[in-house]
């Protein structure tokens, strides 16, 4: 008795492990289908979290950035740690990046700004924009710390950008400054020899 039982068993396993296979080869054979197609032919509302999830830690970035951004729509529990594995690998350009960032700060304010705050004193550009626009997009999230010593950095890192060179490319800069310009000159009379007199 206990070997058939265990015949059954081994024959429930075998065809588990076959089945579990056979839905891998699936679900690759269906992502390689999706990405035949261009971005604006794929209906991620129909698509699977699975599916999505993939997609969206592939290597075709306009789908790959919808994919996300589907997820976040549906507030799916995966949308968090899919764009944080974005970030945490720096998978992907920019664009898929900033949107990981915005993802990750809707689920886990306090491990988007962790990775913000070390992002912002090196990162190029369009991902301090895309920061800046986080911010003043949740301005009452860095008025006050954490998020407050964030807004600094950027206002650090605006500094260092030639006003010519670099300076073009940071379009949000301007809006940024007209909601928190006000700290510029804190900072400056802080570094001043002279304190805050």
């Amino acid at each position: 008795m206990l070997l058939v039982i265990g015949s059954y068993i081994w024959v429930w396993q075998s065809l588990g492990q076959k089945s579990s296979r056979l839905w891998n080869e699936l679900m690759e054979a269906k992502i390689n289908e999706l990405l035949i197609l261009t971005d604006d032919q794929i209906d991620y509302q129909s698509l699977p979290e699975d599916t999505l999830k993939q997609l969206a830690l592939n290597d075709e970035l306009f789908i790959a950035t919808s994919a996300l951004t589907e997820l976040s729509i549906r507030n799916s529990p995966c949308a968090a740690s899919v764009a944080w594995e974005i970030l945490s690998q720096a998978h992907g350009d920019h664009h898929l990046q900033a949107r990981a960032v915005e993802v990750l700060f809707e689920v886990n304010r306090k491990q988007a700004m962790d990775w913000i705050e070390q992002q912002v004193p090196e990162c190029e550009p369009f991902m301090l924009n895309a920061i800046m626009e986080l911010i003043i997009e949740n301005e009452s999230d860095f008025k006050f710390d954490p998020g407050l010593s964030i807004t600094h950095l950027v206002i650090e890192r605006l500094a260092e950008f030639d006003e010519e060179t670099r300076a073009s490319h940071l379009e949000v800069k301007s809006s940024f400054l007209k909601h928190f310009g006000y700290l510029r000159n804190w900072i400056r009379r802080q570094r001043s020899p002279f304190g805050s007199i």
